[in-house]
């Protein structure tokens, strides 16, 4: 039998113990107890920290400190789709909140370091966030927006696919993975203008099945101009939905003004 013992703020396995010498006969009463002093000692030596400030940090759900929690801005917008830039083919856009340092910081975290389950986690405070300012449309499906297969085996995975889980799992909504493709590679889009990031986005995007009458959520961790999720929408319009709902983590501090 092996016990594993996880750090969250690692993502990694830290202790791997056998317990070949405590025999078949072992009950789970004895497994639980032996996980529990596993955790207690891992805490002890890797401490979590705060993915922002590196202080000690008790919210081990999220990664970031209470203080530094305190810092993200809700956008309190409602739906703000007539003020995406790019809003071809999106019928209703909410965003959690404004992209600040601090969000700089978590979404490096969920796509260069190897935290995956601190998106899963903000999906679900993302669901509940939209909730507290705005009627949020019902949805038929959840659709995170995918990565071409050579991106996603290069980090191991979509956070788009584990913001998505956490959204599930509070709307009780489900996600659709794999009905809908990157079929072209493309550069990032963070150093682009927006007509080359619409551009570079352009027919990228393939649904394998049909969406007919469904209104369907995309969902991604930050809405800039709106051409990705804008080519997504029109992929999925393509195979037959009937609305598109986009649902992201963040969006740049300048929407306010334009709201």
């Amino acid at each position: 039998m092996n016990l594993y013992c996880f750090d969250n703020n690692y993502g990694s396995s830290l202790i791997n113990l056998t317990l070949y010498e405590l025999g078949t006969s072992t009950t789970m009463k004895t497994v639980a107890y032996i996980k529990t002093v596993l955790k207690v000692i891992t805490h002890f030596v890797y401490p979590n920290s705060c993915l922002i400030c590196k202080s000690f940090c008790k919210n081990d759900t999220l990664g970031i400190c209470t203080g530094c929690l305190s810092k993200l801005e809700p956008t309190m917008h409602g739906d703000w789709v007539n003020n995406v830039t790019n809003n071809t083919f999106i019928d209703h856009a909410y965003s959690g909140w404004f992209f600040n340092d601090v969000f700089q910081n978590v979404i490096h975290s969920f796509k260069y370091l190897d935290r995956p389950k601190f998106a899963f986690h903000f999906g679900r405070y993302l669901a509940n966030e939209i909730l507290k300012y705005s009627q949020f449309p019902p949805v038929d499906m959840l659709i995170p927006v995918p990565l071409h297969p050579v991106k996603k085996r290069d980090r191991g995975y979509n956070q788009a696919d584990w913001i998505a889980q956490g959204v599930a799992k509070e709307l009780n909504i489900p996600i659709s993975f794999n009905s809908l493709k990157k079929i072209k590679y493309t550069p990032s889009q963070t150093t682009l203008n927006m007509e080359e990031r619409e551009k570079n986005v352009a027919s990228v995007f393939h649904c394998s099945q049909s969406f007919n009458d469904l209104h369907i959520c995309i969902i991604d961790d930050v809405l800039t101009t709106g051409s990705t999720i804008s080519a997504v929408a029109k992929a999925c319009k393509e195979a037959g939905a009937k609305k598109i709902t986009a649902l992201t983590l963040c969006t740049p501090k300048i929407k306010r003004d334009k709201i």
